[in-house]
């Protein structure tokens, strides 16, 4: 019975010594999409995601390869409304299909750690760089640019989600752990 014990205290300090971590340090990667479904994506920041489009040969990549934190326009001016800053995300898409792909209905959501949705604001080009126009890509065209979210300023930005058509990815905005 001492051995078993011996073993069982032994197995549990392995254990804890290695890359597992609480449920707290390893969000679930699955996020919901603004309409409540599930992706399947829970891609870690700077990730390449390809998203299918509806119709044969729509096929877009998408990655979140920029996070700041305040965004900074460029125009004087220009500032978040008492109570909230801006944050910014750099994203860039390319088009990998056969045919050109309407980014007309796409969107890009900020997710705080409480699962509040934040929707993009205007502001202009940020000290960082240019807005992404959304529009039509044509095959093999890519596009980067920034989206800005008005966010309350105590709010922690942890995941950034991507719809274009049915098609839905999610970004966790933290480096992916030592692999």
């Amino acid at each position: 019975m001492r051995h078993l014990a011996s073993a069982l205290l032994l197995a549990a300090l392995a254990f804890g010594g290695t890359g597992c971590r609480a449920a707290a340090d390893n969000p679930d990667p699955a996020v919901s999409d603004p309409k409540g479904r599930r992706t399947a994506t829970g891609a870690w920041f700077g990730d390449s995601v390809d998203l299918r489009g509806s119709a044969r040969g729509e096929r877009l990549r998408m990655r979140v390869k920029g996070w700041v934190d305040p965004a900074v326009p460029v125009r004087t001016g220009a500032e978040p409304e008492d109570g909230t800053r801006w944050v910014g995300a750099e994203v860039e898409l390319v088009n990998v299909g056969g045919r050109a792909y309407d980014l007309a209905g796409g969107a890009l959501h900020a997710f705080d750690g409480t699962g509040t949705r934040y929707r993009p604001v205007r502001t202009g080009t940020l000290t960082t760089g240019s807005p992404l126009a959304w529009g039509s890509l044509a095959a093999g065209e890519q596009k980067t640019g920034w989206l800005v979210f008005a966010v309350p300023e105590k709010a922690r930005i942890v995941r950034v989600l991507g719809t274009v058509g049915e098609a839905t990815a999610g970004w966790r905005l933290q480096h992916p752990p030592s692999r």
